[in-house]
């Protein structure tokens, strides 16, 4: 099961291998780092230490890369033509600070826009701050 940085951060156990029940891992593999205790260098957790350190604000967010695909109709005689782009989608970084500064706030004439609320049924309030 895959983990994020936020989740593997807040973990007691550093090392998710159980010699007892775990396959031995390959001997190509790098060997382990690990503290002058005997415990598993945990580079997440000294990331997060640094930062919090450095009192800067950080939190996990996701990418992915998507295929935007609009078609364009016209009337029949033109037909349909397509327009694709690829595009990344990110998860909201609610902490970020400046988030308020780089989104553009919509016009009265954008939210009251009929397409717009076709596909919103509500507002998320994390959002709603935004205007």
């Amino acid at each position: 099961m895959l983990k994020t940085l936020d989740e593997k951060a807040a973990t007691f156990v550093s090392d998710p291998y159980l010699p007892q029940s775990d396959m031995e891992p390959p001997i190509h593999w790098p060997i382990v780092e690990r503290l002058s205790n005997g415990e598993l260098f945990d580079p997440v957790k000294r990331a997060v230490v640094e930062l919090q350190f450095l009192n800067l604000l950080f939190q996990d967010y996701e990418i992915d890369g998507t295929l935007l695909k609009l078609g364009l109709r016209r009337p029949e005689e033109f037909g349909t033509s397509y327009l694709s782009q690829m595009s990344y989608l990110l998860s909201l970084t609610d902490k970020n600070i400046h988030l308020q500064h780089l989104i553009a706030k919509p016009s009265f004439a954008d939210l009251n826009h009929p397409c717009l609320w076709m596909y919103i049924k509500e507002i998320p309030s994390h959002l709603r701050a935004l205007w």
